[in-house]
């Protein structure tokens, strides 16, 4: 049985440009290095070079995290939040130790997360359901930070008819997963 849940919005173009940017900078800057190299120096040149990379990628930053934190916003307006799924009782070093970063989408009483990308098929993650749910409160987020998801600042556990589980994600995206648990269409505990 297939589950179908609402798909993320497709990243922007300018947050594609900065994925892809680690390829296309560097020829950039090794053109710049190369075409000033005889009046500066090669060291001179190559921190040149260097400035160029920091440089292009900070100002491409900017337009991609304003991009990105609208799309973020709008999805999680919808019901679609970008987080990061692990069964903390699976015993250590197994695939469901580990975070698996993806999509949740929260909505009747239920969480439909589908990973981002699934280890044990090497492609898209199916859809995983979770009923039965009930607030279990804040996990303590490790010194080291969630790797699965960037920006996830917090962590929540909840217990499902699957067993318990922890999503972390960033604040906002969370509060309107508790939100939903307390209030959400009758159905949240």
């Amino acid at each position: 049985m297939t589950m179908e849940m609402r798909k993320p919005t497709p990243k922007g173009k300018w947050e594609k440009a900065l994925d892809s940017s680690q390829f296309w900078m560097l020829p950039i800057a090794l053109i710049v290095a190369n075409s000033l190299r005889t009046m500066l120096g090669f060291w001179l040149s190559l921190l040149v070079a260097l400035g160029v990379m920091g440089t292009g990628t900070f100002l491409l930053r900017l337009p991609a995290t304003a991009e990105r934190n609208r799309r973020l916003e709008e999805d999680a307006q919808s019901g679609v939040i970008e987080c990061a799924i692990r069964y903390p009782g699976a015993v250590s070093g197994s695939l469901g130790a580990g975070w698996s970063s993806g999509f949740a989408e929260v909505r009747d009483g239920t969480i439909k997360f589908q990973a981002a990308f699934d280890m044990a098929v090497q492609r898209k993650g199916s859809v995983m359901v979770f009923e039965d749910l009930h607030s279990m409160g804040d996990r303590a987020l490790s010194d080291k930070r969630v790797l699965a998801l960037r920006r996830a600042n917090r962590v929540i556990a909840v217990r499902t008819d699957k067993g318990e589980i922890e999503l972390a994600g960033t604040e906002e995206s969370l509060k309107s997963v508790e939100d939903h648990l307390r209030h959400g269409d009758g159905e949240g505990r």
